[in-house]
């Protein structure tokens, strides 16, 4: 699951929409529903942190150092990391992205088909400039 899940990732951040349908495919394909919601759970744990970073960013500017300091967890590489893609999302579209996971978690907790939910929230999240 982790290997398809840095594939996933890697195709939203260069707004690759084949790739991430593909992962989208290969991380449901087992067992579509719980692979829906382990990856709506991941989703919003990667949108937070991006959401985090934006904020620090706005309080330290890019001193890894400070950020470090606020986040004790992460090591500086994943800091690093996250403030690269940290630049690539506005706060609004966060905003949006954030709701799209809620609404989304909702339609498959009443029984919507798993696969063709995500893929859409995967094609939302990727032409973000649209959400």
């Amino acid at each position: 699951f982790d290997v398809k899940i840095w594939d996933y990732t890697n195709a939203l951040t260069n707004k690759n929409i084949s790739s991430a349908l593909d992962a989208t495919n290969l991380l449901l394909e087992e067992d579509p529903q719980r692979g829906a919601l382990t990856l709506l759970s991941y989703l919003n744990t990667y949108l937070r942190s991006i959401a985090q970073i934006n904020s620090l960013l706005k309080l330290y500017g890019p001193n890894i150092s400070m950020i470090s300091k606020a986040i004790p967890q992460k090591r500086e590489y994943q800091i690093r990391h996250n403030i690269e893609e940290a630049k690539l999302w506005s706060d609004s579209q966060l905003e949006s992205a954030f709701q799209e996971i809620y609404k989304t978690d909702y339609l498959l907790k009443i029984g919507q088909d798993p696969l063709l939910i995500i893929q859409r929230l995967t094609i939302q999240l990727i032409q973000r400039h649209n959400i």
